[in-house]
């Protein structure tokens, strides 16, 4: 009776583990894709009043850039949970 509970114990640990692992993972792959696909090169801006993530993204993006996309890598980068930004907030910005 030990030995089994002490198996399924040991499952559990192991089963706990590998799915912690793959979230940490997960987690993290969105920046290692942002990282990856970005010029070396990014600037900091440093947030105005009245700035909001779509304006930075405009200044920043040429008329190729999908704003869109360039807002999500500038959350990435960032670490933004939502597109809130306040004066003062400094923001890294991939370069053009």
């Amino acid at each position: 009776m030990r030995k089994q509970r002490s198996s399924k114990r040991t499952r559990l640990a192991i089963l706990l583990t590998l799915v912690l692992t793959l979230l940490a993972t997960g987690a993290t792959a969105g920046v290692r894709q942002v990282l990856a696909t970005q010029e070396t090169a990014y600037h900091t801006v440093v947030v105005q009043a009245g700035d909001t993530l779509w304006d930075i993204a405009r200044r920043w993006g040429d008329a190729r850039t999908d704003i869109r996309n360039l807002v999500w890598k500038i959350r990435v980068m960032n670490q933004l949970e939502s597109t809130n930004i306040y004066p003062g907030q400094v923001l890294v910005v991939p370069s053009r």
